[in-house]
């Protein structure tokens, strides 16, 4: 729980008991590659903080073809929020794209913490905020930016994606198939 604890000690929000408490509630998951941890169809019950790997959340469409949403990576929140807070079924999958190490809390206990701590209630304000934003940020991506502006911006804001993310996983992100994305690449780095 080493990054989770860190984590939270830097927001400077809660006393040492605070802190003791809210780990408590929390357990440690090692996730094997290409294993869920919530599969479209299901309620998300639980809220999971990336201590070491990487994940992908995606959706399936009819034809099978998957669409990547987003990849998290260390020191993200993981889960699908809609889902966690209507108790709705999930129209997302959450995979580990490595063997990752998760902390994980059940939803009770997350809101229960952010009964018992007003500070963790921010907290998951701001989550929710960021989350939002970077959601319109993806939408606005898709309608204006051509693949490669997609591309570039991925690499830049997550650099960590072109070592640790498989291509498929990428083109999937950009909304191309593998090929494209070899030629793109080739492309791109051709011009530099």
């Amino acid at each position: 729980m080493t990054r989770l604890t860190n984590f939270l000690q830097s927001t400077g929000w809660f006393s040492d008991s605070q802190l003791t408490d809210i780990l408590s509630r929390f357990n440690t998951l090692e996730i094997k590659r290409k294993e869920h941890i919530l599969q479209e169809g299901e309620i998300c019950k639980r809220v999971a903080y990336v201590e070491h790997g990487s994940f992908r959340t995606y959706s399936v469409d009819d034809n099978l073809h998957e669409s990547v949403t987003h990849f998290s990576f260390e020191d993200w929140w993981v889960a699908d929020l809609h889902s966690l807070e209507n108790q709705t079924p999930t129209v997302y999958n959450i995979q580990a794209v490595e063997d990752s190490t998760i902390e994980v809390i059940n939803r009770n206990d997350f809101f229960s913490l952010m009964e018992k701590y007003p500070k963790f209630k921010d907290g998951h304000i701001q989550l929710v905020r960021r989350s939002h934003a970077a959601m319109m940020n993806r939408i606005q991506e898709i309608r204006f930016k051509s693949v490669e502006e997609r591309y570039l911006d991925l690499i830049q804001r997550q650099p960590q994606t072109l070592q640790r993310i498989p291509q498929q996983y990428i083109a999937a992100y950009l909304g191309i198939e593998p090929q494209s994305l070899s030629r793109l690449r080739k492309r791109i780095f051709d011009n530099k």
